[in-house]
């Protein structure tokens, strides 16, 4: 007797065990769906806490910047720090980089490169120009000094248009392509966007940049996806600053990108969150259904 009631129970926990995984059996495909995607979300999640790391570093070295006077440009110096670099302006090498409509008029960026005593030359954009030049654009003789941020070179993009080295027109600002086309072999591997003077007026030609350095709202990128002014360089004059009204228009502003990627980090851990609980209800009325 003793042993049939042994058996019986090894027959019902059999029974049971095989029912069971027939319950879990008919969630695998279900599981085997949902864990991938679960996975990027929670991915994507932590992509953008990485990018409002970095974000809320580029503004605090901006604000870091804007707060103290400028420093003297030692090489290597540090990307978007402030600098005052000393020089004389090649005019005779100076190029057009980029495009942008600013009121409805189609402009580049003038880069000029800027003769240092101390090291290679770098690359000063001094601001937007119309590519169509109604006034005339000032070229400061002799030695000046250039207060600016550093801004360092663009990475290259299978989107970006194709340079035009003999006509000294570029889409993409790398000092290594941009140099030798202007007969100069070594330059600073970084530019200078060139700031206007704080008590420098915008323009009453109706060309000028808006506040802050932009145009209309529309602004080049930096390398990495940073919105800014990042190709708007302001003429260097032995005072620092921009005459006003004149050509190139320069930057007004250091960058200051947007940093809405908190938002995107719970939109994703959201989703992921919602996505698990609808599974484990989906579950639950799947095992019950077949209990």
């Amino acid at each position: 007797m003793a042993g049939r009631r042994v058996v019986e129970r090894a027959g019902i926990s059999r029974l049971n065990l095989k029912r069971l995984m027939t319950r879990f059996r008919r969630l695998l495909i279900p599981l085997l769906c949902v864990l991938p995607v679960l996975v990027v979300l929670v991915e994507l999640g932590n992509w953008q806490v990485r990018r409002l790391h970095w974000k809320t570093d580029i503004l605090a070295r901006v604000d870091a910047a804007e707060a103290g006077p400028p420093r003297v440009l030692r090489d290597p110096p540090e990307e978007l720090s402030r600098v005052v670099a000393t020089g004389r302006f090649l005019h005779d090498r100076e190029a057009l980089v980029g495009l942008e409509v600013r009121n409805a008029v189609l402009g580049a960026f003038l880069v000029t490169p800027l003769e240092r005593a101390d090291g290679p030359p770098v690359l000063v954009n001094r601001g937007w120009v119309p590519l169509e030049r109604r006034a005339p654009v000032g070229h400061p003789e002799g030695v000046v000094s250039v207060t600016g941020w550093v801004r360092p070179a663009d990475g290259h993009s299978l989107f970006a248009a194709s340079d035009d080295p003999a006509g000294r027109r570029f889409y993409t600002f790398d000092p290594a392509v941009i140099g030798p086309a202007l007969g100069l072999p070594r330059v600073a591997p970084y530019a200078l966007v060139a700031l206007a003077a704080p008590s420098a007026a915008p323009s009453s030609s109706g060309t000028g940049p808006a506040p802050g350095g932009q145009a209309n709202g529309n602004a080049p990128s930096l390398p990495g996806g940073l919105p800014g002014v990042a190709a708007g360089l302001a003429p260097a004059t032995p005072s620092g600053a921009a005459p006003v009204g004149s050509l190139p228009q320069p930057a007004r502003a250091m960058p200051r990108p947007d940093n809405p990627h908190l938002g995107y980090a719970i939109t994703w851990y959201g989703t992921a969150l919602a996505l698990a609980g609808v599974f484990a209800a989906f579950a639950w009325r799947r095992l019950k259904d077949l209990a």
